[in-house]
C-alpha cells in the first residue's frame, strides 16, 4: 500500500478545511509541538506525537508542516521571536548599561519561567545540535547581538570591565535556563517552582549580585 513520506504536502482533511480553522490548527500543532520537542527532543519526537495531541491525523499535519525540522523551526523561531518582543517591549526605558543589563537579566528571567517548555528546548539544544546543526544561532542571533552590544556599551563607557559576552552569556543566561528546569531533578527534597514569586524574587536577586560582581571595575 502506497504510503506518504514527511516530504509529501497532503491536503487537510474535510475537518481541518472549514472555515477559520486552518489558523487555529497550525496554532495547536506549534503548540503542542512546542511540548513535545520540550519534553521529548528533537531526534526522539515524532510529527505523530504532534499530531495526536492536536487530535488530527499526521497526514493532516503534513499540510500544514512538511517535514519535523520545518517544525521546529517554526517553533524555536516564535520563541526566540516573542522573548525579542518582550526584550524590547522592556528595555525601552533604559538609559545606562547597568540598567539595561540588569532589565535584560530579568527579562530572561521572567520570560523563561513563564515558557519553561522553551526553556527545556534551548537546553536540548546545547546537548543535541542536530535541528541547528547548519546554523546553532539561526533565531538566537539577535538575542545574543542585543547582550553583546549592552556589553560592549557599558565597556566603553567604564561601567563594566573587559569580559567575554560568551562567558557572560554562560554564567548568566545559562544559570536562568538551569534555574527554571533543574529542580525536578533535584530530587524531592530540592524541588521547588521556578515561578514560585518569592523563589524567583531571590532568584533574581542572586542574578544581580553576581552581574555586579562579575563586571564592576575594581576602582567603582
Amino acid at each position: 500500500m502506497f504510503q506518504k513520506t514527511e516530504k509529501e504536502r497532503p491536503f487537510p482533511s474535510s475537518h481541518d478545511r472549514r472555515p477559520g480553522s486552518g489558523e487555529a490548527t497550525k496554532v495547536a500543532l506549534l503548540k503542542a509541538a512546542e511540548k513535545v520537542f520540550a519534553e521529548l527532543g528533537y531526534s526522539t519526537a515524532r510529527l505523530d506525537h504532534v499530531a495526536a495531541a492536536v487530535g488530527i491525523r499526521r497526514a493532516s499535519l503534513l499540510y500544514y508542516f512538511p517535514t519535523k525540522q520545518e517544525l521546529y523551526d517554526q517553533v524555536e523561531a516564535a520563541i526566540f521571536r516573542e522573548l525579542g518582543d518582550y526584550t524590547e517591549q522592556k528595555l525601552r526605558e533604559c538609559q545606562t548599561p547597568w540598567e539595561q543589563l540588569l532589565a535584560l537579566t530579568d527579562v530572561w528571567l521572567d520570560f523563561w519561567t513563564g515558557r519553561p517548555t522553551g526553556a527545556r528546548i534551548i537546553l536540548r539544544i546545547t546537548a543535541d545540535i542536530t535541528p541547528r546543526v547548519n546554523d546553532p544561532i539561526q533565531f538566537a542571533g539577535p538575542t545574543i547581538l542585543h547582550f553583546e552590544r549592552i556589553l560592549r556599551a557599558g565597556v566603553e563607557q567604564g561601567e563594566f570591565i573587559e569580559c567575554a559576552a560568551s562567558d557572560l552569556i554562560c554564567l548568566l543566561g545559562g544559570s536562568i535556563l538551569h534555574y527554571v528546569c533543574i529542580a525536578p531533578h533535584l530530587g524531592p527534597t530540592r524541588s521547588y517552582r521556578s515561578d514560585d514569586p518569592a523563589h524567583v524574587a531571590t532568584f533574581r536577586a542572586m542574578i544581580h549580585r553576581t552581574a555586579r560582581a562579575l563586571l564592576t571595575p575594581p576602582d567603582k
